[in-house]
């Protein structure tokens, strides 16, 4: 009974919130949200974090896992993923690939269980390899053909699209998505909105106002409210940041095959 009550709650607090299929079929003329409104978005946004310490685990493993995923780049083996299909990152990171693109490479433990994973951004997309050492197999953790992908830390991913829609994933231990930030620059004519997480949560743990329900649109995913351009640009600052800090936490294919430079393709 408590569960159908809070289901029938959701549907009725739900119902008084402009429910659009996409962003894109948002209304012209969209209320503002208020100062103070604003500055509990930016608290919401600051307490999920922008970016996370890239893990090491355990540094003693390191080179047994460096040799096993020189391994799956040198010979092209297949990465499964949890359902049993085979993963895209064979098909999109092939060795000769990874010389011609030099996408963004990382090693350090993703997520959280200990152990380094192999990680890949670039225009072909993003993907998370886990070496299993149970089967001396290996499991697709995450994989999205989306481009525009940047490792942000430990179970964080974020994503920029022409920078008109750009959003932060915080992951769970699975692979999957917990938590999302999103931000988009809608157009003719050009609104900006940024998105309100755990919202529902929150407002049932009394932690949002009742008043900010007419301020919100809904688009079957997320709640967002309308910001100004400057509210904007500072409010999705730390995204920025936090991708240009990234960069500081990659690795060269040559630190998973020396003599890369040496070979034909």
């Amino acid at each position: 009974v408590s569960n159908l009550i809070g289901y029938v709650t959701d549907v009725r607090q739900k119902s008084d919130i402009e429910t659009y299929r996409h962003i894109d079929h948002f209304p012209d003329l969209m209320v503002f949200a208020e100062p103070e409104e604003i500055e509990l978005i930016r608290d919401i946004h600051n307490e999920i974090g922008f970016t996370a310490e890239y893990k090491e685990g355990n540094k003693e493993t390191y080179e047994f896992y460096r040799k096993k995923y020189e391994r799956l780049l040198r010979e092209g083996l297949i990465v499964y993923r949890k359902d049993g299909e085979s993963s895209i990152m064979e098909d999109r990171y092939d060795l000769e690939e990874l010389v011609t693109n030099s996408p963004d490479m990382y090693f350090f433990d993703m997520d959280e269980d200990g152990a380094p994973e192999l990680c890949i951004a670039d225009t072909a997309g993003t993907f998370v390899c886990k070496y299993d050492p149970e089967t001396d197999g290996y499991v697709s953790w995450y994989d999205n053909i989306t481009s525009g992908g940047c490792i942000l830390g430990s179970r964080k991913i974020g994503y920029s699209h022409n920078d008109d829609e750009e959003y932060l994933n915080q992951m769970d231990e699975d692979g999957q998505i917990e938590i999302r930030i999103e931000y988009a620059a809608l157009m003719r004519p050009q609104r900006y909105i940024v998105s309100i997480p755990g919202y529902m949560e929150r407002l049932q743990k009394g932690q949002i106002p009742e008043s900010m329900k007419r301020k919100l649109y809904y688009d079957r995913q997320n709640y967002f409210v309308r910001v100004t351009k400057e509210q904007y640009r500072d409010l999705i600052q730390g995204l920025h940041d936090a991708r240009e800090q990234a960069g500081r936490h990659t690795v060269p294919l040559s630190y998973f095959i020396e003599d890369i430079e040496d070979e034909e393709y």
